[in-house]
């Protein structure tokens, strides 16, 4: 991992290379001193290859608030992929992360927005994180395939497209692949507790995938909290949300990190 410019007077630039070589982009805010600090790893949601959005997530009233509170918040960007190549990503920055000696390797956690919440919980089976938050995201591939199919969106559309070309069909054609591709298929492979964050209203991912997440970790005999926000979207974007989820993630993170 290699420092570069700052974005701004608290955020630097970092890059990593992911296991092929590929260089990744990320960028993290640091207390004062050497440490070792707490860490969370967040990814963004939408598509990888997007640095602003990586940049954004630092910006954050949560990512504030846990800097505040002592921790480093490590902000990770990954490729546009369907064939596992950016679960890998974040599996490399997990490990970047955990070998910087100014980081408390027995304190990492994973927060992932919306697609960065599939893929925390997916490179989760791969890695050692202390705790997940899972905001927003989907369990079930075949299921949301088939709720995004519905609706008008170009870039859903896209979505489903990607999927087709990259598993060679549809759910209906190869229920296996979406299976394996799917968090409920891998549950039984994360050993940290996970924080499921979810509105009742969200339009793009339905409340049913953190119920379906919650029943799945329950049955492998794993640690879960699930926590359901009446009268909310996708994101939960609203301050008045955010002052409720802030301090609920500190407090989920200084139970469960060593």
């Amino acid at each position: 991992m290699t420092m570069n410019k700052p974005v701004n007077k608290n955020i630097q630039e970092w890059n990593f290379k992911s296991a092929d070589g590929r260089d990744i982009y990320s960028c993290l805010r640091k207390p004062e001193g050497s440490g070792p600090f707490p860490a969370v790893i967040f990814i963004h949601g939408g598509l990888g290859d997007n640095p602003e959005y990586t940049r954004a997530m630092l910006d954050w009233s949560l990512a504030e608030l846990l800097f505040q509170e002592g921790f480093i918040v490590f902000s990770t960007d990954y490729r546009v992929d369907h064939t596992g190549k950016d679960i890998g990503d974040i599996v490399a920055a997990f490990k970047s992360v955990a070998g910087q000696p100014f980081v408390d390797e027995q304190k990492i956690a994973y927060f992932g927005d919306s697609h960065g919440a599939y893929l925390a919980i997916m490179a989760a089976t791969q890695t050692n994180p202390f705790a997940l938050i899972h905001g927003w995201g989907v369990a079930d591939m075949a299921e949301w395939y088939e709720h995004i199919k519905t609706l008008q969106a170009p870039y859903y559309q896209k979505v489903c497209e990607d999927f087709e070309n990259s598993l060679g069909g549809t759910p209906d054609d190869l229920p296996e692949a979406y299976l394996q591709i799917s968090p409920t298929s891998h549950v039984n492979h994360i050993k940290c507790p996970v924080l499921i964050l979810h509105g009742d209203e969200d339009k793009e991912v339905p409340v049913s995938h953190a119920h379906i997440l919650a029943e799945a970790i329950g049955k492998a005999g794993g640690r879960y909290e699930l926590k359901i926000f009446k009268n909310a979207g996708h994101g939960l974007r609203s301050p008045e949300i955010r002052k409720t989820m802030d301090p609920l993630v500190l407090e989920f993170l200084n139970r469960y990190l060593p």
